[in-house]
């Protein structure tokens, strides 16, 4: 007997779930890499990246959408005065900082699941830290700083750094 189940709210027109599911297995087939290699950069996209990114789309997407609403409502209605026009009152989102720090909390867990691609194809371990600054100065020794990869982890290092340091914020605060 087979057994189907949904795993996602999502389906596979979503851009996340299309590059980290279809797209993964099909460009895998390219690469000189074993089964096992295959299969676990696969359920690394899949099953470990895809339900952290999609969470913070999630949040994303329900921010934006409170925003857009309540910005028509400004645009149709203007604000809201009370006390002959002396006090006002501000639309708010709800739970906005617990959103930004499970978005923030989920993007650094990202980062960290990621460094496990280096142990997949090259044998280097990490021990799972979103420390991109150490994946540059490996990538830079082992390759060189005109390696593609290298440039490429160089180019993100600053947006890295900054989804780091946001989320160490909320975890270390005062540290």
């Amino acid at each position: 007997m087979f057994r189907i189940q949904q795993l996602s709210d999502y389906g596979t027109a979503h851009p996340i779930v299309a590059r980290l599911s279809l797209q993964t297995q099909d460009l895998l087939q390219f690469y000189n890499l074993s089964g096992r290699q295959k299969e676990e950069i696969f359920g690394l996209f899949f099953s470990r990246l895809q339900p952290k990114l999609m969470t913070c789309f999630r949040i994303m997407e329900q921010l934006t959408k409170e925003v857009r609403q309540r910005q028509k409502k400004i645009d149709e209605t203007g604000l809201e005065f009370q006390s002959q026009g002396r006090v006002y009152t501000l639309p708010t989102s709800f739970n906005l900082e617990e959103r930004a720090e499970t978005f923030l909390y989920n993007g650094k867990s990202v980062l960290r699941d990621l460094t496990d691609i280096f142990s997949i194809l090259f044998s280097k371990n990490f021990k799972r830290e979103a420390r991109f600054d150490r994946v540059l100065k490996w990538a830079n020794k082992e390759f060189g700083a005109g390696d593609p990869l290298t440039k490429t982890l160089e180019d993100d290092n600053p947006w890295i750094k900054k989804i780091v340091s946001m989320r160490n914020a909320v975890e270390h605060p005062g540290g």
